[in-house]
């Protein structure tokens, strides 16, 4: 409900600008517009406002529209990973790295599997050059359907290579998807303890209540042993 809130008043800010200014004040509109659109995508429209497809990219109708919004959450992304005082990924069990977005240049040595979260960002071309690409788009402190989420985590439970899990900055989406996997993998025996070893590999990682939610219903078909 706060993002709700929260796009909503940004969007009724710039439409007020639009209004006051008039003229080439009008232009104001495009802004509004795109995060009102933010805003009906965590009332219910879902992550297909950001047109991200299967390949990672984003459609171009999206990107038009939504330009305003992914200038300033692409221009918070950059803030974050160069203030934060936190690696840009960590391997929270054999084979399982957990991490933020990243360049090509920082990922891990060995990545065979990219799975990604976001929805609000295109995939990176050198990032997945050579290597297999999943994407599951979720909104911020989001999660996907359970049914997304199982079929996700199902895929991942007996690959063989190294995977690197990702959302924007690696606390939520992509921690509740590598909890889930530990779980699978019988790594770990509940949710609580999944999220201990998270944030014992990765002490930002902060769960939303949905993600918290989801990763304790989250019941494995089958478990490695």
């Amino acid at each position: 409900m706060k993002y709700i809130v929260l796009f909503i008043g940004v969007g009724l800010f710039f439409t007020t600008l639009a209004v006051s200014l008039q003229g080439w004040g009008w232009l104001f509109l495009w802004p509004a517009v795109s995060f009102w659109l933010v805003a009906a995508a965590y009332a219910g429209l879902g992550y297909r406002v950001f047109g991200k497809q299967d390949n990672g990219r984003l459609a171009i109708w999206a990107l038009m529209l939504m330009l305003p919004y992914l200038l300033v959450r692409w221009g918070i992304w950059h803030l974050e990973h160069r203030i934060l005082k936190e690696d840009c990924y960590n391997e929270v069990a054999p084979g399982i790295f957990l991490g933020r977005r990243a360049f090509a240049r920082e990922l891990p040595q060995d990545i065979n599997l990219i799975v990604d979260l976001t929805a609000e960002f295109p995939v990176l071309k050198e990032v997945i050059e050579g290597k297999s690409y999943v994407c599951l788009p979720t909104l911020d402190a989001s999660v996907p359907s359970e049914a997304e989420f199982q079929k996700l985590v199902e895929q991942l439970v007996d690959w063989e290579g190294n995977i690197y899990l990702h959302c924007a900055i690696g606390h939520g989406r992509s921690a509740t998807v590598a909890g889930a996997l530990l779980i699978a993998r019988g790594l770990a025996d509940n949710a609580r303890e999944a999220e201990e070893m998270l944030k014992t590999a990765r002490p930002w990682v902060n769960l939303s209540q949905s993600q918290k939610g989801l990763l304790q219903q989250f019941k494995p078909v089958q478990s490695v042993q």
